[in-house]
């Protein structure tokens, strides 16, 4: 390649994608390399996930895409729930994913489930004064349960000595 064509090449930034002809799919610049008026990219292919070192002149800059329909909807529905969890306290997976709770998410589950179950049962049954006694009792509960729960949420490392060392001033 002559000195003019490899001016008239665009040089392409670090960390933009751009489109591999020879592997047929984009590729992201890691880092540029000219010496000598040859330009070689270091790029990331990520169907491989390796780093390869290649000549200026194969890579063109990639267009943006546009989305398409399917690509369109996906992303409205992903926006949309996530916006809708940010309003409420609850778990967040992946579109295709379960949630798998953590332990103290479960043991706060299971507590507040057995708290609505009696509760419900407190509606149901006895005199209403003798109720209104029984669900104060349980709110009460509940309000002490929620709280030393808070307290074992908070993580606190235990620390236990390697070495122990005791520094004097010396003489000299």
């Amino acid at each position: 390649m002559n000195q003019a064509a490899q001016t008239n090449l665009t040089i392409l930034p670090i960390g933009a994608m751009a489109f591999a002809p020879a592997r047929g799919e984009s590729v992201r610049i890691l880092d540029v390399e000219t010496v000598w008026n040859h330009t070689v990219y270091h790029v990331w292919i990520p169907q491989l996930a390796t780093v390869e070192r290649v000549p200026a002149e194969s890579l063109s800059p990639a267009k943006p895409t546009k989305a398409t329909g399917l690509d369109r909807i996906t992303y409205a529905v992903a926006a949309a729930r996530i916006a809708d969890a940010l309003t409420q306290d609850v778990l967040l997976a992946p579109l295709a994913a379960s949630v798998i709770p953590l332990p103290h998410q479960r043991e706060q589950e299971k507590g507040n489930y057995a708290f609505q179950v009696r509760r419900e049962a407190l509606h149901r049954l006895g005199l209403p004064e003798v109720r209104q006694h029984r669900l104060k009792r349980l709110d009460d509960e509940e309000r002490a349960w929620a709280a030393e729960l808070r307290k074992r949420e908070q993580i606190l490392p235990e620390l236990q000595p390697v070495i122990l060392l005791r520094v004097e001033a010396g003489n000299g």
